[in-house]
């Protein structure tokens, strides 16, 4: 995933394009939230969020294409993750 740059991310977006982002993150985070421990709900809500955002800054503007990649891209960082998390 992107670096994110220090400046508001929202700026470059549009009302509805940001509506349809936080559309997006609620559409993505039924389908993995049962992937998901209870207990680590609000850490992988975050970071669904910042995948969605960033899928959204390459340009896609298709509500199922932009679903799809932010759940494809959440999965991803979270593989990333996990074995710094088993370690610790």
């Amino acid at each position: 995933m992107p670096a994110f740059d220090h400046h508001d991310p929202t700026e470059c977006f549009n009302p509805e394009q940001i509506e349809m982002m936080l559309r997006v993150i609620d559409r993505a985070w039924d389908v993995i939230r049962h992937d998901e421990s209870a207990e680590k709900e609000t850490e992988a809500r975050s970071l669904l969020s910042l995948c969605v955002l960033s899928e959204a800054r390459t340009g896609e503007d298709n509500y199922t294409r932009l679903v799809n990649r932010s759940i494809a891209a959440f999965r991803r960082q979270r593989a990333l993750l996990l074995p710094e998390r088993r370690s610790a």
